[in-house]
């Protein structure tokens, strides 16, 4: 999380949320302020993650916020798309993101579960 945090802090006129080098679409307001706060809320989340008293929490302030992207950006990008070739682009970030999401929400899930357990 903090590495992801890290590439969208370091290049943020790349689509936020998982790393790739492809450029936030044109239509998305705000693309920069979107990528900033992005990478904040990942690196913060990825820290908070070492505490065990927050790691539950972060990860599924994580999950909730790479679904967010997914609905707002990722989606509707593959609605948005012109050519074959801009359709995969647009399904692999739906898919790679949603992933992302649906595995920090099982760390979430699987964290809580142990701090039940003790």
């Amino acid at each position: 999380m903090i590495f992801f945090g890290m590439q969208n802090m370091l290049h943020p006129e790349c689509s936020p949320g998982v790393p790739d080098t492809t450029l936030t679409a044109e239509w998305v307001p705000l693309p920069l302020l979107m990528a900033y706060v992005t990478g904040i809320l990942l690196i913060a989340s990825g820290c908070l993650m070492f505490l065990r008293k927050y790691a539950s929490a972060a990860a599924a302030l994580i999950g909730l916020l790479m679904a967010v992207l997914t609905l707002v950006i990722y989606a509707p990008n593959f609605f948005l798309a012109h050519s074959v070739l801009e359709h995969v682009i647009a399904i692999n970030f739906v898919a790679d993101t949603l992933l992302f999401a649906g595995m920090t929400f099982v760390i979430s899930k699987a964290i809580w579960d142990c701090e039940l357990d003790h």
